[in-house]
């Protein structure tokens, strides 16, 4: 397999190139110096994705939904780099951030079904960021894990 090198601050990174069941390739998080690099290939030719600074500071936050359609927040962390949010149960829930969107859902706003999860990563958020939150049930626990 061939492998690439790519200069991250003052160090090199090596990182080799594996075939994923698309035809396309990807090369793995090469890191160096608290960075991550990702890139992808298709069959055109190399395309770049990364940097993305790794993320090593998870904080858990657990929001009741006291009241049913009542709408709940949580401030987040500058810095942010990853994101999940989901019921401890796994129930559905309504996820935005702008206020006012999710306990009577008005859009736009995200229906989280049940069984499943919110997450985003790659995030480069500079400043504070909030998540609202709502659901049809009162009672349900909202898991927030924030990763900067």
């Amino acid at each position: 397999m061939p492998t690439n090198a790519y200069q991250l601050g003052r160090s090199i990174s090596v990182a080799r190139i594996e075939r994923i069941d698309t035809g396309a390739e990807i090369i793995p998080k090469a890191t160096s110096d608290g960075l991550a690099m990702t890139m992808l290939t298709d069959p055109a030719g190399l395309r770049q994705v990364g940097p993305v600074a790794r993320s090593l500071s998870p904080r858990i936050y657990n929001t009741t939904l006291v009241l049913a359609d009542t709408e709940y927040s949580q401030a987040l962390a500058s810095g942010l780099k990853r994101l999940l949010v989901c019921t401890q149960d796994l129930t559905a829930f309504r996820v935005a951030f702008q206020t006012g969107l999710v306990a009577a859902p008005t859009a736009p706003y995200l229906a989280v079904p049940a069984s499943t999860q919110y997450y985003e990563d790659g995030l480069h958020v500079e400043g504070q960021l909030t998540v609202f939150v709502a659901g049809s049930t009162a009672g349900k626990v909202v898991q927030i894990v924030e990763w900067t």
